[in-house]
């Protein structure tokens, strides 16, 4: 089942959210949960705390004005009845503040002031206190730990803090929560977080769509200039948007569509040029046998004519032998001789093997070159790369311009030029000089019979020793190539040790 890019990161996206916000949700329930809890608990401690500093401090005062001349003690329910309006008002003052139940209970559990009427007379239960806490003497004060009732009085579970009252005896005031604080926290902490969740969640995918969307368009387009290319169109191109890593991945995508599209064009070139070099000499050859065979040619110029049967049959087998070249390399076929070998002696066995050509041209010849110059390389394919140098330099030269080649020691390299003032490379044409079934001359004026191989041959041969081959140009006035080689030893004996590479 096909699932595309853009659908898993959706998915992805969406269930990122879901677990983040499940997480965020979580983790807030249990803060707001102990925040609700330790704020339910305060109140009805300081509640509780409140109502003892009040009602100590009108006992006191109740207590005082009693005088040395009072035949007895006040006591403390005579204080509760005589003060209950007061103590009643105060009770209300400070539940109002802190939204909780204040109740006064006597010795017996009865309720003799509270803040809510329907409290007062009722009872409550027996041995309350060492239910709720264990105990029945509370001058430090007590708050439950976990919520609980206090028969008819608190019928809603509730923390409860109690503290016994001074000068009572066994007189005491409880505290309970009016409201379930955690429930109502909770209640609005979900309801937040479920409306922000669906805000978020909606936000967060319509981001995602769009951000999925600019991502996932450029892979589209590069999809369908795939399909193109496959059908062998390769016209298409991919639209770059931004400096991200997606327009990096565009621009190298276009990039690889053009070279694509270069090495096409190369290639039906390479076609051409190659029907052209076999059907020329073919016809030739074809014509002239014939010719011979039916008498059209005098025997007097069967001689002249066979010389050019033999001339064109050598072309023949020269690009044959070019194209055989190419395939080895590209198939990694070619084994290279690694042997020592004097460079400078090769360079001018090739310069005497074009002399027709120089002297043709009236070129002036500069070989530059002190001493003896020995590498380590394949001797037959570097004979190869220096003579397709070379005849492209005496081919594209001008008339009576110079040719120089020259041999220079370099660190552990000798350095080897080839240079010619002539027509030159243009520019344009200069990063693709190396490249297959490329021909800077198109029209074919000087270069009757290449075919675009020879400098990548020259550049690969080069490449397989480890080295490299650079161009330099100035359009209509010269070109110079530049390689390196490995240096060698001389030899100590004529035919030298050899080692395969």
């Amino acid at each position: 089942m096909f699932k595309s890019v853009f659908s898993k990161y959706m998915a992805g996206f969406i269930l990122i959210f879901v677990c983040s916000f499940v997480c965020f949700a979580a983790l807030v329930f249990g803060y707001v949960t102990e925040y609700a809890r330790d704020d339910a608990i305060g109140s009805v401690q300081s509640a509780t705390h409140s109502t003892k500093i009040m009602m100590d401090a009108m006992w006191q005062d109740y207590f005082s004005g009693y005088g040395e001349e009072s035949e007895k003690e006040p006591e403390y329910a005579g204080f509760i009845v005589e003060e209950g309006a007061n103590i009643k008002a105060a009770l209300d003052g400070i539940a109002k503040f802190t939204s909780v139940g204040i109740f006064v209970v006597d010795g017996e559990g009865t309720v003799i002031a509270a803040t809510e009427p329907k409290l007062l007379e009722k009872a409550a239960p027996d041995g309350y206190l060492v239910e709720l806490f264990g105990k029945n003497e509370l001058a430090g004060g007590y708050t439950s730990a976990e919520k609980m009732t206090v028969g008819d009085l608190v019928t809603e579970k509730s923390y409860i803090s109690a503290v016994t009252l001074s000068g009572s005896g066994d007189y005491h005031v409880l505290s309970y929560n009016l409201i379930d604080s955690e429930s109502v926290l909770i209640g609005e902490l979900v309801r937040s977080i479920s409306v922000s969740m669906i805000v978020v969640f909606l936000l967060g995918v319509a981001a995602s769509y769009i951000i999925s969307y600019h991502m996932i368009t450029p892979l589209k387009d590069m999809s369908r200039a795939a399909k193109n290319f496959a059908m062998g169109d390769f016209d298409a191109r991919v639209r770059v948007k931004g400096q991200d890593e997606i327009a990096e991945l565009a621009v190298a995508f276009n990039n690889m569509a053009q070279s694509l599209s270069d090495l096409e064009e190369q290639r039906s070139t390479f076609l051409a040029n190659v029907s052209h070099d076999l059907r020329t000499p073919m016809t030739s050859i074809s014509g002239f046998i014939d010719g011979i065979l039916d008498g059209t040619i005098p025997p007097e110029n069967r001689d002249h004519y066979l010389n050019i049967v033999s001339v064109e049959i050598k072309r023949l087998s020269r690009l044959v032998r070019t194209l055989l070249d190419l395939s080895r390399i590209q198939c990694g076929e070619r084994k290279f001789t690694m042997v020592n070998f004097d460079a400078s002696e090769m360079a001018m066995t090739i310069l005497f093997s074009f002399e027709k050509q120089i002297d043709q041209k009236r070129l002036n010849v500069v070989f530059d070159c002190e001493d003896k110059m020995y590498v380590l390389a394949d001797s037959d394919a570097i004979h190869q790369v220096l003579y397709n140098l070379i005849d492209n330099a005496v081919k594209f030269s001008y008339e009576e311009g110079e040719l120089r080649v020259s041999l220079k020691e370099r660190d552990k390299n000798v350095l080897i030029e080839v240079y010619n003032e002539g027509k030159g490379i243009p520019a344009a044409d200069l990063p693709h000089v190396f490249d297959r079934f490329y021909k800077a001359d198109k029209s074919r004026g000087l270069d009757k019979s290449g075919v675009g191989l020879g400098l990548f041959i020259v550049k690969a041969i080069l490449q397989a020793h480890g080295e490299n081959i650079t161009v330099a140009s100035e359009e209509g006035k010269n070109c110079c190539f530049s390689m390196t080689l490995p240096k060698g030893t001389a030899p100590l004996m004529p035919d030298g040790a050899k080692r395969r590479r």
